[in-house]
């Protein structure tokens, strides 16, 4: 651990932000001539990794594969450098948290994202996915990247609102100079599509089933796949046993239907790319298009706001005090989170074939959770019977139709010499 006030090239570890696996990540800054300040997150390799030179040939990799990247939703890498043997990746601060530490907190206080929220926040996912998938090298050909590592712990969400995909070190890639062996396999299995599971190759197929996993979760606020260790999970997720996100939660039909398609256990009946995703999220429910970074921002401090007032540089990005809101934190949690619904029945686990892609995913519905989920209970209509009309009583009409019906009836089986058929009759309820 890098301690403060150490110098990694021209920066200035100021803490530590994270700890992963294979680096850690610090808040550094930069000083520069006229007294220049800036922040930067500088990610280095693990003291106990540095001399693994499989290590360091992903290391590179990461920081040659993200540096190509520019979209708003994915964190922008500045540059890589090495200082007496120590690599290090310089990469814009961003004060913020993972989704999944908002997720946590309504977890905590039994809320889940609205629909609307919960989409808007996939629109960006998804934004930032089709970016990292269409990036092209310098010789103009597409990289061909996939992420790999989607999960609500690489979605950070900034005090400001701005979110991003972060940590692309085991991304695959087509000019990556590590590969990953035969059967090799990286990430976090929950998240995982089946094929990288089985070791498979994968395509940005792959990321587009992670983000379903997290969509469903955000809208259940339960765990997709719940097993007593990683092999039943893995279980699972390769047989395509899906739990129905209905009996947590009421939900238009074509965002059900986006969500079938999404976790598709064949690839080839998945959408094809994070551009058909935002269209399908576009049609199904144009609330989520309204939600603004300035929205995610105000939800954020109104469920954490010790949290993010201990981050460093958090007042910086916080524009609360220097304009003026449309949604204010003690509104936000109202606004944009609605109470988790009970379990409708005991779950079970079936197969789902998803509905084909060239189904329409428009539909009327909309996707307001305060009219699909907080609305009152829907009761049979209770009818009023019309008032009596003058002259004949409309029961003894029909008596007086089917008497004469019958008397006809009976005088023609007498004209042709027969007996007429003893006839049962039942009202429209049913047998009496």
């Amino acid at each position: 651990m890098l301690s403060a006030g150490l110098r990694v090239g021209p920066f200035e570890v100021e803490r530590l932000l994270a700890e992963g696996g294979m680096a850690s990540v610090y808040l550094a800054r930069r000083h520069g001539p006229g007294g220049f300040l800036r922040h930067a997150a500088v990610k280095v390799i693990r003291p106990e990794l540095t001399r693994d030179p499989d290590v360091e040939v992903m290391f590179l990799d990461e920081a040659r594969v993200a540096a190509r990247i520019r979209h708003p939703n994915v964190i922008r890498t500045e540059s890589l450098g090495e200082v007496g043997g120590q690599l290090y990746i310089a990469m814009e601060y961003v004060p913020g948290v993972p989704l999944s530490t908002l997720l946590g907190e309504l977890n905590r206080r039994g809320l889940r994202p609205s629909t609307p929220m919960a989409l808007a926040l996939a629109l960006r996912i998804a934004g930032g996915l089709h970016a990292a998938h269409e990036t092209h090298g310098v010789d103009g050909a597409r990289l061909n990247i996939v992420h790999r590592d989607m999960s609500p712990q690489n979605v950070l969400l900034g005090v400001n609102g701005a979110l991003k995909v972060i940590d692309f070190g085991v991304a695959s890639a087509r000019d990556r100079l590590y590969r990953t062996g035969h059967g090799g396999v990286r990430g976090k299995l929950r998240y995982m599509p089946p094929e990288q599971l089985l070791g498979a190759d994968v395509d940005r197929r792959a990321d587009l089933y992670s983000l379903g996993v997290m969509l469903w979760e955000m809208l259940t606020m339960k765990r997709m796949f719940r097993g007593r260790d990683d092999a039943e999970v893995i279980r699972l997720v390769v047989a395509g046993m899906l739990p129905s996100a209905s009996l947590h939660v009421s939900l238009p039909s074509p965002l059900t239907m986006l969500l079938g398609q999404l976790l598709a256990l064949d690839p080839a009946s998945r959408p094809r790319t994070g551009r058909s995703i935002i269209a399908a999220i576009r049609a199904i429910c144009s609330e989520a298009l309204m939600i603004q970074d300035e929205d995610i921002s105000a939800l954020l401090w109104g469920l954490l706001p010790t949290t993010l007032d201990e981050l460093p540089e958090s007042a910086n990005t916080n524009f609360f005090d220097t304009r003026e809101m449309t949604t204010l934190p003690h509104t936000a949690v109202e606004r944009f989170t609605v109470p988790m619904e009970p379990t409708k029945r005991v779950e079970s686990r079936k197969r789902v074939e998803p509905p084909p892609l060239a189904e329409p995913l428009e539909d009327t519905t909309t996707c307001f959770d305060r009219t699909l989920v907080d609305a009152p209970a829907i009761h049979p209509p209770t009818f009023t019977a019309p008032p009596p009309r003058e002259g004949l009583p409309l029961v003894a009409l029909l008596l007086v139709v089917i008497a004469l019906g019958g008397a006809l009836g009976a005088g023609a089986f007498a004209a042709l010499g027969r007996t007429p058929p003893a006839q049962t009759f039942q009202t429209q309820l049913g047998p009496s």
